[in-house]
């Protein structure tokens, strides 16, 4: 699961374009999010990014998709993870910033994966979307994940995220690990050139190992599988991109 877009400046599609200014295309663009397999790189899933949420090309959308079940089950999962996370000192104005983009990022996520529901798929998703909560509800909805995700993301591990100022203490490939087995989760710091924060629902505790150009020289690093599973299996949608240019 990631994102698409397109550079357009029509005047027409207003309530469509999307502001980026790091696109080296321009920084207006349609922007698409797709749900891509990783075998056959076949879109499964599109939907356009529109101001008021109203793709409905087909069937499903945003708001109207998301019952009301789903939405008590949103709620009651992060109240539940705000109760045992009892070490956050983040302030009642972060805690209500957080709540507001989870909750969108949350329900974009539900939205995209509900055709999936109880299918057993795994998920991949890099950190704008990845977070323990999302993991949560696609575990209780039938579907695993795997994901990096941001340090400051609400109701991740704190103790277990590291800076790159962190990395020097330690050599490449090594690696922090924390297991939640009520929720079934699996949380790794792994050390590269800096700090990569991965979480996975889909895959155990056991290691794997990566190949690193260092200099002239390729190396044999040490990693979690579920990075080495992350790394081969996250470029779906990089490759539709790498298709549509193409053709």
């Amino acid at each position: 699961m990631d994102e698409s877009s397109f550079a357009s400046r029509s005047k027409y599609g207003r309530n469509l374009i999307f502001y980026n200014n790091t696109k080296p295309g321009g920084k207006f663009h349609f922007w698409f999010y797709l749900l891509c397999c990783c075998d056959t790189y076949a879109i499964t899933r599109l939907r356009v990014h529109t101001r008021n949420t109203s793709d409905l090309a087909d069937g499903y959308n945003n708001e109207l998709s998301i019952d009301s079940t789903e939405t008590h089950l949103l709620t009651e999962s992060s109240a539940e993870i705000l109760d045992e996370n009892t070490t956050d000192k983040s302030t009642g104005e972060d805690n209500e910033l957080n709540k507001k983009e989870m909750s969108k990022i949350n329900m974009l996520i539900l939205d995209m994966c509900k055709p999936f529901y109880h299918s057993g798929h795994t998920i991949t998703m890099d950190n704008y979307y990845g977070g323990v909560l999302s993991m949560i509800l696609l575990r209780r909805k039938g579907l695993f994940t795997r994901c990096t995700f941001r340090s400051n993301r609400a109701h991740s591990c704190k103790y277990l995220t590291m800076t790159k100022s962190d990395t020097k203490q330690f050599k490449r490939g090594f690696y922090n690990l924390a297991v939640n087995i009520k929720y079934g989760l699996a949380s790794y710091c792994w050390f590269d050139g800096n700090p990569v924060h991965l979480m996975s629902s889909a895959d155990g505790t056991t290691s794997s190992t990566v190949t690193r150009q260092i200099g002239n020289h390729k190396q044999v690093i040490q990693a979690p599988a579920a990075l080495a599973a992350y790394n081969r299996l996250m470029q779906a949608v990089d490759r539709i991109d790498q298709f549509m240019k193409l053709f």
